[in-house]
């Protein structure tokens, strides 16, 4: 029996400066309290996740300007049983958020280490962020998975559905996910003691995540 942890991401959120945008994009994934986890078959065949070539990309944006980047995953594996995704566990490392859109490295390095922060990820306390599947149901449409999850970010865990592409082939997995956005709120990912910059960030974030295991 395996525990299913998925990191989706997860982390990603957030970008410094980041509007508080009650209005403009809307919310396509709605958080619940987290569920009872998948349990993998004693007979499932287990994939593990490449962790170079498998990554969550994250964009955020503010009322002057937005930042784009990717995470990097630390671990994760995923079962499959009769040529089917039955669950898996992935784990995101916080402290390789990375921003890619900066030209200037100087920059770019101070808003990885603003992420970084205890105002924003606290990566130091939350090393890892965590998506345990709960549930994984076939889709007809351009998408062929819906895969719902315990997402845990900053000790929070909430439970999120997203659409994905998985493929099974020979000894290969590929896992796609639909862009989706969720709130930095549900997830305490906010300054403290009311400080006046979190009015600049936006609530709602977006990521996407690929994942590429072998059996």
């Amino acid at each position: 029996m395996r525990k299913i942890v998925v990191t989706l991401g997860i982390a990603v959120f957030t970008i410094i400066g980041m509007q508080s945008c009650k209005e403009g994009s809307k919310e396509t994934k709605t958080t619940t309290e987290a569920k009872e986890e998948v349990q993998a078959s004693e007979d499932a065949a287990n994939y593990q996740i490449n962790t170079v070539n498998s990554n969550i990309k994250w964009l955020g944006q503010s009322i002057a300007t937005k930042h784009h980047g990717i995470i990097n995953f630390k671990s994760g594996e995923l079962t499959v049983k009769d040529g089917k995704l039955e669950a898996g566990s992935f784990i995101a490392d916080m402290n390789t958020i990375k921003s890619e859109d900066e030209a200037d490295e100087s920059i770019a390095k101070k808003l990885d280490e603003h992420l970084k922060a205890e105002e924003i990820f606290d990566v130091a306390k939350y090393p890892d962020s965590k998506f345990t599947i709960t549930s994984v149901k076939p889709l007809e449409g351009d998408y062929n998975t819906e895969l719902e999850g315990n997402l845990e970010i900053k000790g929070t865990s909430k439970n999120v559905k997203v659409k994905a592409n998985v493929t099974i082939e020979g000894n290969n997995i590929t896992v796609k996910t639909e862009k989706f956005t969720i709130n930095r709120q549900d997830f305490n990912i906010t300054y403290s003691n009311g400080n006046p910059q979190d009015k600049l960030i936006k609530d709602l974030f977006d990521m996407e995540v690929e994942l590429h295991g072998t059996k």
